[in-house]
């Protein structure tokens, strides 16, 4: 007879499993269609003939996507068909009636998504969780916005947490911001044709006006930034000389050969050294002839340029005792007379016998410019000669040293009494 109403391919929901090839085992079996795994609503819902029987539902169970029998299936048995019978008539949903707990969890494929049809207010906000949006082409992300744990980067032994990649023209860098995004600082990679492949690391501690430096395997360090070896004056010997050229020993540390040296007057006129003579780090020998009395700063200045000036004028250029009376014998003297002998020379400061002596008990007194011999002599009784040397010995401790002598003479009458 005719039917009214909907076609009999709409009026259920039947589909058709794939049968079961039996193992002579009860199970589990695979429920398949088209190769594919498929879950049943419920046991219920499976229509089985095996060997022209049908099978009743309490005869087996169902376990997602398996069946497993109550007795075992023979290998010779056939598995005639299997049939799932679903819910209802086969219709369209109508429009917002798919609610969310009809869709199969991880349902929604990346292509059932129109491209570009993912708007920000479709993704939660990154207030409250993290989220990365932007047209990807060739890999390149054109706008990423990242908030809590996605800017914790995790590296290993063989990956980086992240890579700054290069665009095949530009290096890649990582840029630094201020706080107002209007300045930036950037860590750049070197060029492609610098072929480097190194890892900097960084320093375990810092200290304070230290500099960053790398080995050669890119370990990063503090290191003291190196101070300039400049020379230094501890001795000068002479400190005092003659106008006459006059090697002076210059005491110290750090000299290089081989450097100059050069005498500063307290008016500042420079002299340079005549010759200099370098004998080691700790000492050099310098030859002045300085016409100008005067007291002298002396510099010396390595060829690197690293210098020292005394910091006092330490050499001092003065004329030494020049004497006035001649050397030699003082002349002869009877050996009673009342001696009183003047000896002069300029610019001393005091005078001593320095070998020899004169006879006792004759008094040797000393003053500025002169020294005075006086007495009568008691140590001898026949005719003598006494030598002896006297030093002139100025203000700045230069000497003159001459030698002098004395004869005593004696005649008839002297020394004794005839009665």
């Amino acid at each position: 007879m005719a039917y009214v109403g909907r076609g009999i391919d709409n009026i259920s929901n039947a589909s058709l499993l794939d049968v079961i090839t039996f193992t002579d085992s009860a199970g589990p079996y695979n429920l398949e269609q088209g190769s594919a795994a498929f879950t049943p609503i419920s046991a219920q819902a499976l229509v089985i003939q095996v060997d022209g029987v049908i099978q009743s539902p309490s005869s087996y169970t169902i376990s997602s996507a398996t069946i497993t029998f109550d007795s075992v299936m023979a290998a010779s048995s056939t598995n005639d068909f299997i049939v799932h019978n679903g819910v209802g008539l086969v219709t369209e949903p109508s429009d917002d009636s798919v609610t969310t707990a009809k869709i199969k969890d991880d349902a929604v494929t990346t292509a059932k998504i129109l491209n570009s049809n993912v708007t920000y207010a479709k993704i939660q906000d990154t207030t409250t969780a993290n989220r990365v949006i932007g047209a990807a082409t060739a890999g390149v992300v054109s706008e990423v916005q990242v908030v809590d744990d996605m800017t914790n980067f995790v590296s290993t032994a063989s990956a980086p947490g992240v890579t700054i990649k290069g665009d095949g023209v530009t290096d890649g860098y990582l840029q630094l911001n201020c706080d107002q995004n209007t300045h930036g600082v950037k860590i750049k990679s070197p060029p492609h044709s610098a072929a480097q492949t190194y890892t900097l690391t960084l320093p375990q501690s810092i200290t304070n006006e230290y500099f960053l430096q790398t080995d050669g395997s890119g370990n990063l360090s503090f290191a003291e930034v190196p101070g300039e070896t400049k020379p230094t004056i501890t001795s000068l010997t002479p400190s005092v000389v003659p106008n006459t050229s006059t090697a002076v020993v210059i005491g110290g540390t750090n000299f290089t050969n081989m450097p100059s040296v050069e005498a500063i007057n307290a008016t500042g006129a420079i002299v340079a050294a005549d010759s200099i003579t370098y004998t080691s780090a700790a000492s050099i020998t310098a030859t002045f002839t300085l016409p100008v009395d005067g007291t002298y700063f002396v510099r010396v200045e390595n060829p690197d340029g690293n210098a020292v000036r005394t910091t006092s004028a330490d050499l001092t250029v003065s004329d030494a005792p020049a004497w006035v009376t001649g050397s030699g014998s003082l002349g002869t003297f009877a050996g009673s007379a009342v001696i009183n002998e003047t000896l002069t020379a300029t610019d001393a400061t005091s005078f001593a016998i320095t070998s020899g002596a004169i006879a006792t008990p004759l008094t040797f007194t000393t003053g500025v410019g002169s020294c005075t011999i006086t007495g009568t002599q008691t140590q001898h009784s026949a005719a003598a000669t006494d030598s002896f040397t006297v030093t002139a010995t100025d203000a700045e401790g230069q000497t003159a040293a001459r030698a002098f002598t004395m004869t005593w003479s004696f005649v008839i009458g002297q020394g004794a009494q005839f009665n």
